[in-house]
């Protein structure tokens, strides 16, 4: 999807649930840039009890970061 995206010159985010030096591999495919959905490090079993509110969560800093660059004219 990624490269996909990067043909047609659309920038790319990811949402992951931890986001580690090894993530930068991915740059090379056409992501951007990642944010996380963790809110703080936890055992698995509370990061999955949380995701629901932790996706909401990233999904609309991510949606505040893209309405933030387009007012100051980021592209």
């Amino acid at each position: 999807v990624a490269r996909r995206a990067k043909q047609r010159g659309l920038t790319v985010f990811a949402l992951a649930g931890a986001v580690g030096a090894e993530a930068r591999i991915v740059y090379d495919n056409g992501i951007d840039a990642f944010l996380s959905t963790t809110l703080r490090p936890c055992p698995m079993e509370m990061a999955m009890g949380e995701a629901e509110d932790a996706l909401t969560l990233a999904a609309e800093n991510l949606a505040r970061i893209f309405v933030a660059g387009r007012r100051t004219g980021v592209r």
